[in-house]
């Protein structure tokens, strides 16, 4: 009877291990439709946009430890530290942007608007800040939904309180290691070069495809330091689909083909 009940539950355990490695996972971006447009320049200043590239999750930040209640971990409480891979700008569109100064006055930040224009629409949709996801990740990022279901299906006996509370200070470290190009209080110095990523609340199954615009960026003042002239720089935008397979053994996602997420999505 014991040794029938042990085998029972080494079953159970492989078929949960097994059943984890079968994770697939879709995810769409938006990506420039002119690469030549990357970089433009308009009285002195100059912005440089790019999408995040898949090296961007190879930064170890991104695979923050979460504690969870572990059935196959022969200890009293059953609670124990594991990474997972944070896919961050899931369901949201992130960009990389360069500004450089070469006017003779400080470029303040909260005096420029950066949007998400959509054709289809008459309501533009804002970059987000940092003190807004800092405030509450859950609100904002629906990978920490998806997380939160995934870790509460295969962990179920975490506790789901501690676990967002967990799932909170990881989203929080890695917003913490991230530089926001619209920040209120962001300067850029004559002569000075600043880097940054705009994070929008959006999806491309949200939205046409429109364009990023930088409004209203300071390119003259007058002798007192007020405004004279403001330039706007121009983005298009297209959509792109990517495919995902979760590596069990790497521990992280890695790229797939169309075909093969397909064929392992449908199984």
């Amino acid at each position: 009877m014991f040794k029938s009940i042990i085998i029972y539950v080494f079953t159970f355990l492989l078929i949960l291990s097994c059943s984890q490695q079968i994770r697939y996972q879709k995810t769409s971006y938006f990506d420039l439709v002119d690469k030549n447009m990357a970089k433009q320049k308009k009285g002195d200043i100059t912005v440089e946009l790019f999408p995040l590239t898949d090296n961007e999750y190879k930064k170890s930040f991104y695979t923050q430890k979460i504690e969870v209640y572990d059935i196959s971990v022969l200890s009293e409480s059953g609670m124990k530290e594991k990474p997972f891979p944070i896919q961050y700008y899931n369901g949201l569109t992130a960009f990389k942007v360069n500004i450089i100064n070469n006017t003779d006055h400080i470029i303040r930040m909260r005096d420029a608007r950066i949007a998400f224009i959509d054709p289809d629409s008459d309501e533009p949709i804002m970059t987000l800040s940092k003190s807004e996801v800092l405030e509450d990740p859950a609100s904002y990022f629906p990978y920490y939904n998806q997380l939160r279901a995934y870790i509460l299906q295969w962990y179920f006996k975490t506790d789901p309180n501690y676990l967002d509370a967990s799932l909170t200070k990881a989203f929080k470290r890695i917003t913490k290691k991230l530089k926001f190009i619209n920040g209120f209080n962001k300067e850029i110095l004559p002569g000075m070069k600043s880097s940054g990523i705009i994070l929008f609340p959006i999806t491309p199954e949200q939205a046409s495809e429109g364009k990023i615009s930088f409004i209203d960026l300071v390119s003259k003042t007058d002798k007192a330091g007020n405004p004279i002239k403001k330039v706007r720089m121009d983005f298009a935008i297209k959509v792109i689909y990517k495919y995902w397979k979760y590596d069990p053994n790497l521990k992280k996602w890695v790229k797939i083909n169309k075909s093969e997420y397909e064929k392992g999505n449908n199984s």
